[in-house]
């Protein structure tokens, strides 16, 4: 799968899961640092202790399509900035699921709070 991240057809990538373990982390985070225009779908979960901090790079700071985002055990400071770009966004569609996010990616509720929810 990181292959195809990597490959040259990665914006036509519209859904994906990842189990990332700790030798595959920085091959992964370095793939998701472009933005993805087509992607609708992410789910990636951190295994083996990894305890990585995906940065405010990760899709390129931009998820215009993006209707379902899963992460686990994986602290992403930047949830915040990433949702105010995905104004694709249809609330009724949305799902965000934060699981297992370790201390070091903690986002507080006040930033949670201030998400400004897309217009109906």
């Amino acid at each position: 799968m990181i292959v195809a991240l990597e490959s040259e057809n990665y914006n036509r990538i519209c859904g994906t899961e990842f189990a990332i373990t700790t030798s595959r982390w920085e091959r992964f985070a370095a793939a998701m640092q472009k933005p993805f225009p087509e992607l609708t779908y992410l789910d990636v979960s951190a295994y083996n202790q990894v305890v990585p901090i995906l940065p405010d790079s990760f899709l390129g700071g931009s998820a215009p399509h993006l209707r379902e985002l899963r992460l686990e055990s994986i602290p992403v400071p930047s949830v915040p900035k990433l949702l105010l770009s995905a104004n694709g966004l249809v609330i009724q569609s949305l799902i965000l699921t934060l699981e297992d996010i370790p201390d070091s990616g903690y986002i507080s509720p006040d930033a949670m709070r201030r998400w400004p929810l897309p217009s109906q």
